[in-house]
């Protein structure tokens, strides 16, 4: 890796977008056959060559000076193509590369940097996903640069464009906010450039150049276990004042290690033919969870396209705050939320889960038996969603569902909060990612994932957004929702629990 200075992104902004966009490919053609060679000679040779096949030689000269020097060569990291060249060399894949030209653009042009970290963030945080050129146009013009209007709104074109091309909007006309996605390999080569340069490791988590990608400090801490899992960093959650114990337990505590978990799974991979597909920690490392897929899958309506996956979920605890627990859980592929689901108990009205308390002593063989009742569990889910997918919910239906699950006391008005609350949900039961599928266009299954994904991704207050979805507040809030829904349906059999949670692979 080149050791390089890391600055401060500069507040000058230049309408020098306008000229070209992200021109991704564009510029790993150039960083291909960049060279050591002095500024002005690899310029003139570059632009003779005209390895982009522009139409003038003028417009070459443009890509060269304008954008390519400005952001690789002469940018806030300087000559930051030799950090790209090798992964070209290598044949990097785009997923993997495209972040990587982001960032270094991002860092080289302010305007950009700003826009995702202020405009795009204020956005996400408020479940609005759409964005309005117009409203763009604006955010740009309040930055006080002095250009006219029609050199402004073609710089807000070209950098919503820019965006599109990078993969952080989505839609060739209409622009909305993709759903935040960074391979862990991309992540990992940041991650390590950021602290090789001297990234604050007590700020790490909260590091300004992570909103570029729209992720939150629970986001980053999981992309760091998974990184450090697969061996492309080392990455280790622990107090670093006191070096303390996470708690503090009783002589008849069972520890059950992350080992006996990865153990257990392994196990459950040869049983059922199951397939390990990822594992984390939360809440600085007192749960421990895996997640692993097997072959059930379906559609949420017949012949449908939103398509759900069945998972299992193992989670235990070291500090007595969870029971070692396997639940089955199902994968909405769409935008990766997750329902998890267990065969109700007829008798009690519960909807249990495979619970092993900490005062005991783990049993893999008896949490396989209980687990072997995943086909039964999956079709009283899948007969549940499907009543929900078909049962039509106008928007002031939807509205009067949301504001239901916010009323804490009967005869109480509504707090300001939840008045707030109620908003964003509306706005995301019309406008989250999966809620145009047919299945959830005007449903209650479509009401159902605009409460979990604001439980997930939008709602404010909890330090772990998995670890509140999976065990706390945001599980609470979704459970309720399900159990409201199934109502509505009058479904008494199959149960299924609601808990909706963010899953990077």
């Amino acid at each position: 890796m080149l050791a390089v200075e890391m600055p401060a992104v500069s507040t000058r902004y230049t309408s020098r977008i306008q000229k070209g966009g992200a021109l991704f490919e564009e510029m790993r053609e150039l960083v291909r056959i960049w060279t050591d060679a002095p500024l002005e000679r690899n310029k003139a040779e570059v632009i003779r060559l005209n390895p982009l096949n522009k139409a003038t030689r003028a417009r070459m000269e443009d890509v060269v000076n304008r954008i390519f020097v400005p952001r690789f060569v002469q940018g806030p990291i300087r000559d930051s193509w030799k950090m790209l060249a090798p992964l070209e060399r290598l044949g990097a894949s785009v997923a993997m590369v495209r972040p990587l030209y982001f960032w270094l653009t991002a860092l080289a042009e302010p305007l950009i940097y700003d826009f995702c970290r202020e405009f795009l963030t204020a956005k996400r945080a408020r479940g609005l996903f759409l964005i309005d050129v117009t409203e763009a146009a604006e955010w740009v013009a309040a930055k006080g640069n002095n250009w006219s209007d029609n050199v402004n709104i073609k710089v807000t074109r070209a950098l919503l464009a820019a965006l599109r091309d990078f993969g952080a909007l989505e839609g060739r006309v209409n622009k909305r906010l993709a759903t935040p996605s960074l391979p862990v390999s991309s992540f990992a080569w940041i991650a390590f450039c950021l602290h090789h340069n001297g990234a604050a490791v007590r700020d790490f988590l909260i590091h300004p150049d992570w909103a570029l990608f729209l992720l939150t400090a629970a986001d980053v801490e999981h992309l760091l276990l998974e990184a450090h899992q697969q061996g492309l960093l080392e990455y280790y959650a622990a107090r670093s004042d006191t070096h303390a114990a996470l708690s503090v337990v009783s002589q008849d505590y069972q520890i059950v290690q992350p080992k006996e978990v990865l153990e257990f799974y392994r196990d459950l991979v040869d049983h059922f033919g199951y397939k390990l597909e990822t594992s984390g920690a939360l809440d600085g490392g007192r749960k421990v969870w895996a997640l692993a897929r097997t072959p059930i899958e379906d559609t949420a309506e017949e012949k449908g396209q939103d398509k759900l996956a069945a998972y299992v979920l193992l989670a235990t605890s070291c500090d007595k705050t969870l029971a070692t627990t396997a639940a089955f859980t199902s994968i909405r592929v769409v935008c990766q939320n997750t329902l998890s689901f267990a065969a109700q108990d007829i008798k009690t009205g519960k909807r249990p889960q495979v619970k092993v308390p900490h005062n005991l002593r783990f049993n893999a063989d008896q949490v396989i038996d209980k687990l072997g009742l995943v086909d039964e569990a999956w079709k009283g889910f899948l007969k549940t969603v499907r009543k929900m997918a078909s049962h039509r919910m106008r928007p002031a239906e939807a509205s009067g569902f949301f504001e239901a699950l916010m009323v804490q006391k009967k005869d109480k008005a509504l707090t300001y909060k939840a008045i707030q609350e109620i908003g964003t949900i509306n706005g995301l039961f019309r406008s989250a990612p999966g809620q145009d599928l047919s299945s959830a266009k005007e449903t209650l299954w479509g009401a159902v994932n605009a409460v979990t994904y604001y439980a997930d991704h939008v709602r404010s207050g909890a330090a772990d957004r998995l670890d509140s979805a999976w065990f706390g507040a945001g599980y609470a809030l979704k459970e309720n929702a399900w159990a409201q829904a199934a109502a509505m349906v009058s479904v008494t059999a199959g149960g299924n629990t609601a808990t909706e949670s963010s899953i990077r692979k």
